[in-house]
């Protein structure tokens, strides 16, 4: 008669009497069929097929983030359609050129090139113009961040950060790291 209750079970009996109680206190669920649940808890390791699922979708959607990123090729296309469009020897292109080369560029591209990004990279010249270098650098570590954030969350949905850094400490040359600090 001593054997442990299933945590299963205390949980649905747990659910069931607050329900039981949220319905006395007038409280109940009358409309949230149309209230999403914003809390999904993460499946255990008895459930494998759970588990596949998540990752799978997971690596759908990292796989989805990264093919919105801009490649070398839009990088290139982005610096040939400023340095079309920019004031001679100035190097300086106004709102008007900025939107025109939003139009000329393509989809992906113009996830960068937003009125914002204009108004950002304003440095007082007195007609309003921006710097090009600076508007392609300024989409570049865009870029580059966005990036570094589709691999942390490669790493981190295993929970192997470490792991990110060993790969990004082979990178680093400059650095110089002895062996013996690598494994931290």
């Amino acid at each position: 008669e001593n054997q442990p209750v299933p945590l299963e079970l205390v949980q649905k009996q747990e659910d069931e009497e607050f329900r039981r109680l949220l319905n006395e206190w007038g409280k109940g669920r009358t409309q949230s069929s149309a209230i999403p649940p914003f809390y999904n808890r993460i499946p255990g390791e008895n459930e494998p097929l759970r588990q596949k699922l998540r990752e799978e979708s997971r690596a759908n959607l990292l796989k989805q983030k990264s093919l919105q990123l801009l490649d070398r090729t839009e990088m290139n296309n982005l610096w040939v359609l400023l340095d079309c469009h920019h004031v001679t020897d100035e190097q300086l292109i106004s709102y008007e050129d900025f939107q025109k080369v939003a139009q000329k560029s393509g989809p992906k591209t113009r996830e960068y090139l937003k009125p914002s990004v204009f108004a950002k990279l304003q440095q007082g010249d007195h007609q309003g113009r921006i710097s090009t270098v600076s508007l392609f650098n300024y989409v570049m570590r865009k870029v580059w961040l966005d990036q570094t954030r589709v691999g942390l969350s490669v790493y981190d949905s295993t929970g192997q950060v470490t792991g990110f850094y060993m790969n990004r400490c082979c990178t680093l040359p400059a650095a110089n790291l002895e062996n013996s600090r690598l494994g931290f």
